[in-house]
């Protein structure tokens, strides 16, 4: 399901330069039935897949436990991200989310790693627009879709946290 995802792009060169590991787990070795059942009967009389919880948060604990990972739960919610969409996106500062994340991650390794180095041991922020990740579906450029790449500079960064502490540089 997600080889498209990992197989193009910026992800493709991280995993193979050995910069990013990744491990999919699969929640049916959660559940506890005979039949490794994950999903349930819908609710209300609508129609679609309802997972069941238990498997969800016993994966969830299980990859938590280890020290250096990272979870991503993915949701079909949102919309399908097309060009209009990024648009919409980029009229509206969204690139802003990234880089307050960015600056949050920063300043939260900084605590955690007694020698951290924001050019060494910052990779970047890979956004996934989940409703454009797709088997199948590439941008013009060949990449798969929905899945976006940037490092911002360490000056930026530096920049940014000197306007949110309330330390304008002077003109």
């Amino acid at each position: 399901m997600f080889n498209g995802l990992f197989s193009g792009g910026v992800i493709k060169k991280a995993l193979d330069k050995g910069l990013l590991a990744v491990k999919v787990h699969d929640l049916r070795d959660y559940a506890h039935d005979k039949h490794r059942q994950v999903d349930d009967r819908p609710f209300g009389g609508q129609e679609g897949m309802v997972l069941k919880p238990e498997p969800i948060f016993e994966a969830v604990e299980a990859v938590r436990a280890h020290p250096r990972a990272y979870v991503c739960l993915l949701s079909p919610q949102g919309r399908k991200l097309d060009s209009r969409l990024a648009e919409e996106m980029a009229g509206h500062g969204y690139h802003l989310q990234y880089l307050l994340y960015t600056l949050v991650l920063r300043r939260y390794l900084a605590l955690r790693l007694p020698d951290f180095d924001y050019e060494r041991d910052f990779g970047g922020v890979f956004y996934l627009f989940v409703r454009g990740v797709r088997p199948g579906w590439k941008t013009p450029e060949g990449q798969p879709t929905g899945v976006y790449f940037h490092r911002p500079q360490e000056a930026a960064m530096d920049s940014l946290e000197a306007l949110i502490a309330g330390k304008r540089k002077k003109r």
